[in-house]
């Protein structure tokens, strides 16, 4: 699936509720490359699961959201044999995930946003869960490695490293978004407020059972916070907690 283009959604691929999709979605083994769309530079997801285990997903673009997957009420199945790599977005140049979970495993590598340039998860009204994910060297003004805008979302088992932003080198949350970093590492992440993490008012983090190198900005307070043990929680609280 390579150079196509799509007016929408989906440049290669697009996958809405639909009967003859009951079982979802295969791309085992595929490529997707050089493909472009307003939303899922290279594959759309509407209530509807992919798995796409051992696949590679390089140089798509979105100009909305989501350089190479976007994902609504869906299941993203992967390995670590999957990677998404040198897609660009405005928000999510790898992926955007909304009510989604995306399990098993992958590498969200080298990808460009504005905001959330690896991944931009927003739980709208179901919580939204990654895990097993390696996280590397995407670049955003908001949110490098990964953006969380809102509601229930949880990072289990990854690894955040490398990545270059204005705002949360490794990650932001915002948009009253309540994170749960669990089982994870941080480390040579960059940014002008939070290398490991910004926390915008309004929105918590909670690391259980994760490294840390830090330090985690909590917007409107000016205080930076160098985690010294791997459970904590940053919250708005007044006045502004980080213990």
């Amino acid at each position: 699936f390579t150079g196509n283009v799509a007016g929408l959604t989906g440049g290669a691929v697009s996958a809405w509720e639909a009967p003859a999709l009951e079982d979802g979605v295969a791309l085992d083994g595929a490529e997707l490359s050089g493909n472009s769309a307003i939303n899922g530079g290279a594959l759309y997801l509407q209530a509807r699961d992919a798995s796409l285990l051992g696949s590679a997903l390089w140089g798509n673009t979105a100009t909305g959201q989501g350089g190479a997957v976007w994902a609504e009420t869906a299941t993203l199945l992967g390995d670590a044999g999957l990677l998404l790599s040198g897609n660009e977005a405005l928000t999510g140049g790898g992926a955007a995930l909304t009510d989604s979970t995306w399990t098993g495993g992958g590498t969200v590598q080298g990808n460009t946003a504005t905001t959330g340039g690896g991944l931009w998860l927003d739980a709208e009204d179901i919580p939204v869960l990654v895990e097993d994910l390696q996280v590397l060297e995407n670049v955003a003004t908001s949110g490098a490695g990964v953006t969380a805008t809102g509601g229930s979302v949880t990072i289990r088992g990854s690894s955040l490293g490398s990545n270059l932003g204005v705002g949360g080198g490794a990650l932001l949350a915002t948009g009253d978004s309540a994170v749960a970093v669990q089982g994870c590492t941080q480390a040579g992440d960059e940014a002008t407020e939070g290398a490991g993490a910004k926390v915008d008012a309004g929105s918590a983090l909670s690391s259980i059972g994760s490294s840390w190198e830090g330090p985690i900005h909590m917007q409107g307070s000016g205080l930076d916070f160098s985690p010294s043990g791997a459970d904590f929680t940053c919250s708005d609280a007044d006045p502004w907690t980080c213990e």
